[in-house]
């Protein structure tokens, strides 16, 4: 089975997905939608350039990937402030139905969530959202103690972050929440 998760930044996906996918890597693909070169990088004296900003943050993914298994992960490098909404929902479409996708899991943000349940209501794929609060939880998937600690390690990967609040909250489960279906299921 192919799934896909798609992430408005760098590093949520690691922090509600990373367990889910070690059980199985050769299945998911991550889709970062955003450019993450503005946020500064946390304790780190000199202001850096865009593009030094983007290459540690894009080599902290290639290597949490790599860590996980993962064979595919892209960026779409949009710009954060100025999404072009047509653009992103068509590439997201062709992302999926390309790469026969059949689970999407998408980060709680409103661009992102709007543009997944308009484009699963002509797909028809199996839609679950993470990083939400106060929603209803379908889906619980709970971590070994080694399937944790290897999730709790990603933090050292995590060189470009803004904040040491971006390592706070890894747990060992992970929850999702499902809104949309195929056939009722």
């Amino acid at each position: 089975m192919r799934n896909l998760i798609i992430d408005i930044s760098t590093y949520n996906w690691v922090k509600y997905c990373s367990g889910m996918i070690m059980k199985s890597p050769v299945d998911f693909s991550i889709m970062i939608v955003c450019r993450d070169d503005i946020r500064p990088i946390y304790n780190c004296v000199d202001k850096l350039c865009k593009n030094a900003l983007y290459e540690q943050r894009k080599n902290d993914i290639f290597n949490i990937g790599r860590r996980l298994g993962l064979k595919k992960i892209y960026n779409l490098n949009h710009d954060i402030n100025n999404i072009d909404i047509a653009k992103l929902s068509t590439e997201i479409s062709l992302n999926i139905i390309v790469g026969n996708m059949k689970e999407i899991y998408c980060f709680d943000n409103e661009i992102l969530v709007n543009i997944a349940s308009s484009i699963n209501n002509k797909l028809k794929r199996n839609l679950y959202i993470f990083g939400y609060d106060n929603k209803k939880t379908d889906t619980i998937i709970k971590l070994r103690q080694d399937e944790y600690n290897i999730k709790r390690n990603l933090n050292n990967l995590m060189v470009g972050i803004n904040s040491p609040q971006e390592l706070i909250g890894l747990e060992d489960i992970e929850e999702f929440h499902k809104i949309g279906v195929i056939n009722g299921s």
